[in-house]
């Protein structure tokens, strides 16, 4: 029974160090509006992790966030709405209002050093959907 408990510790271990808190997510998206919002695209683009980098670089980053920031505007208030449980990857789901879009939906997953792995700038999905209605 002893070794059944270790054993189980063990298994769990990681994901007790290594899962994040709503405060966690609150604080990388501070950080994000922070930045776009006052166009440093270069400092959004270092909230990504390595392996979120692979896929766009940081002149692409610069080109589609001045293209957001033409088309949307400015983030003026987000809040948390929750993690999206119908998305295979852990997926933190926010309703952002932007200054000329006005309500949208933005996700995000984060890596284990809390640095992004995606963003989804305006998104949806039935679990989005699903978070929405229970907000109601």
């Amino acid at each position: 029974m002893k070794n059944l408990f270790f054993a189980l510790l063990f298994l769990i271990q990681p994901i007790l160090v290594f899962s994040q808190t709503k405060a966690d997510y609150q604080y990388v998206m501070d950080k994000f509006i922070k930045f776009y919002n006052a166009q440093q695209y270069d400092s959004v683009y270092n909230l990504f992790s390595n392996e979120g980098k692979k896929f766009i670089t940081i002149e692409r980053n610069a080109e589609t966030l001045k293209r957001f920031m033409e088309k949307y505007g400015k983030v003026t208030s987000y809040k948390y709405l929750g993690i999206d449980s119908l998305d295979p990857d852990v997926v933190t789901v926010f309703t952002t209002k932007w200054s000329i879009a006005g309500d949208k939906t933005t996700s995000f997953t984060l890596d284990k050093e809390n640095k992004f792995m995606d963003w989804r700038f305006i998104t949806s999905s039935d679990g989005i959907d699903k978070l929405l209605k229970n907000r109601k």
